[in-house]
C-alpha cells in the first residue's frame, strides 16, 4: 500500500528520446527540456550516457551544470569505466543496466548467473566507494 509513501518521478526524456531513429537534440533542446521538467516538479532527470559519444559526454557535463530541483542522474553500463564517468562529471546520481536475461547472459555476457551477479554487486560497490547514489535496471 502506498498511502503516506512518496512517489519519485525519474524522467528519462533526454537519453531515451534520442533512441528513436531520426531524433537528436541539440544541447540547447536539451537544457530547455530539463528546464521544463524541472519545472514541472520531476524527481529525476537522467541526463545521458555519457560513455556512448564524446558530445553526449559533454552534453551531460553541460547540463549538470544547471541550477536545477531535480537529482541529476547519468546512466551507464555496470561497469568501472562508466561509474568513473559519472564521477568526473559529478552527478549525484548513476542509474546503471545489466542484462540479466538467460540469452544477455549466454550469448551477450557469456556468464553464469553467479558471476553476472557478481558484476552487479561490484559495481554497486565500486559506485558506492566513488561516492554515487545507485539505481540498477535489469535489462
Amino acid at each position: 500500500m502506498l498511502i503516506g509513501q512518496k512517489i519519485e518521478i525519474l524522467d528519462s526524456t533526454l537519453r531515451e528520446g534520442e533512441q528513436t531513429p531520426g531524433v537528436s537534440f541539440s544541447v540547447d533542446q536539451k537544457i530547455a527540456m530539463a528546464k521544463r521538467l524541472d519545472a514541472f516538479g520531476v524527481d529525476f532527470i537522467e541526463l545521458g550516457h555519457p560513455a556512448v559519444a564524446p558530445d553526449v559526454y559533454e552534453a551531460v557535463e553541460t547540463l549538470n551544470d544547471l541550477d536545477l530541483n531535480a537529482k541529476k542522474m547519468a546512466h551507464g553500463r555496470a561497469s568501472k569505466s562508466d561509474i568513473n564517468d559519472a564521477v568526473a562529471i559529478g552527478v549525484g546520481w548513476m542509474g546503471f543496466f545489466f542484462g540479466t536475461s538467460p540469452l544477455s547472459l549466454k550469448y551477450k555476457f557469456n556468464v553464469t548467473k553467479s558471476e553476472a551477479l557478481n558484476r552487479i554487486e561490484t559495481a554497486v560497490k565500486y559506485g558506492k566507494d566513488k561516492g554515487l547514489k545507485l539505481r540498477f535496471t535489469a535489462e
